[in-house]
């Protein structure tokens, strides 16, 4: 939501107007609440503080007012989308099924879509 192209938030804000190269948005499925990272790789010549100002913004302010349904909407297709990619490649970082489900990657994709 944060920071897909193009219609994240920080997206929009930082890269669109040139302030960032690109910004990443990032925190792990866990059961419990826990840190998310944003990050901004900047323009030479932005100023650190114009674009810290701007990210912690835009956070706060998703925070405080939370998501758009239709933010909510495009952020369950685009995980849906990523999923159905994933699933139909029969081999994927080379890894066997196997391999995949004793590194965790299948029990996070259930555990992630596990109703509340």
């Amino acid at each position: 939501m944060l920071s897909a192209q193009p219609s994240g938030k920080l997206y929009q804000a930082l890269v669109e107007t040139k302030k960032a190269a690109s910004v990443s948005a990032f925190s792990r499925a866990t059961h419990d609440p826990g840190v998310i990272e944003v990050t901004a790789e900047l323009k030479n010549g932005t100023p650190v503080e114009e674009v810290r100002d701007s990210l912690i913004s835009i956070v706060e302010g998703m925070k405080k007012d939370g998501p758009t349904k239709e933010e909510v909407d495009r952020a369950k297709r685009q995980i849906l989308k990523a999923r159905e990619l994933a699933a139909s490649d029969a081999n994927p970082n080379g890894a066997s099924p196997q391999r995949v489900h004793r590194s965790g990657r299948l029990a996070a994709v259930f555990h992630q879509s596990r109703p509340d």
